[in-house]
């Protein structure tokens, strides 16, 4: 499915819609972000729709690429008037210290009909009032809800991720800064729903330490 995804060949004639942004969307529901901008790249910016736009922005969300991501979100909103990538704009102006201009976007946003989902509302409050806000469920969260959760400090909850997508648990595996037990368990999970290769648990599994009682603990359930 990665090969077929990410090849070079030319599409099939005839009406075939968004077949880049269908690509992206694909490779993320995957778990395979991280191949996103290059396919970006290969295929070029102008070859970009609305929702590809999106897409590529949420693929560096869930790379906890911040930077890029502000940046491909101004850069798609010099062309689009996407609410979406808008959204996305004004969390890079909060975690900039652009209050102002963050304040507007919303104002604007929601005068002129904008859907600003009531959780994106109480997620930037908690980013610019520093209070961590976590996301009970994983299973709705959008990658910019996942970020602004993120950025608020807020911590992940166990139970969070037992319904979150295969693109969220290959992102929280990554994340350094969580806990590494939260890591392993959304690696496991992310590794049964095909997200990730079991190299890259084994390679997760080596940054643990363990007692001796739970090396033969396990050892024992093994032999069980």
């Amino acid at each position: 499915a990665r090969r077929l995804l990410l090849t070079a060949a030319s599409a099939p004639q005839g009406e075939v819609g968004d077949l880049l942004g269908a690509r992206i969307d694909r490779l993320i529901a995957l778990g395979l972000q991280n191949d996103v901008p290059g396919l970006i790249r290969s295929a070029g910016q102008q070859a970009l729709t609305p929702a590809g736009h999106r897409a590529g922005v949420d693929a560096l969300l869930l790379d906890a690429n911040n930077d890029a991501a502000c940046q491909a979100a101004r850069d798609a909103l010099a062309t689009s008037n996407d609410d979406a990538i808008a959204l996305a704009l004004i969390f890079c102006q909060r975690l900039a210290g652009e209050d102002s201009a963050a304040e507007l976007g919303i104002a604007i946003l929601q005068d002129t009909g904008g859907e600003v989902d009531d959780r994106f509302l109480e997620l930037d409050r908690g980013i610019a009032s520093g209070q961590p806000v976590a996301l009970e469920s994983l299973d709705q969260a959008t990658p910019l809800l996942f970020a602004m959760a993120l950025a608020t400090g807020a911590s992940i909850p166990e139970d969070a991720l037992l319904d979150a997508p295969a693109p969220l648990l290959r992102a929280i595996s990554r994340l350094e800064a969580l806990p590494l037990e939260t890591r392993l368990r959304a690696a496991e999970r992310a590794v049964a729903a095909g997200a990730m290769s079991g190299g890259e648990l084994g390679d997760l599994y080596r940054l643990a330490t363990f007692n001796d009682d739970q090396i033969v603990n396990a050892l024992s359930r093994a032999d069980d």
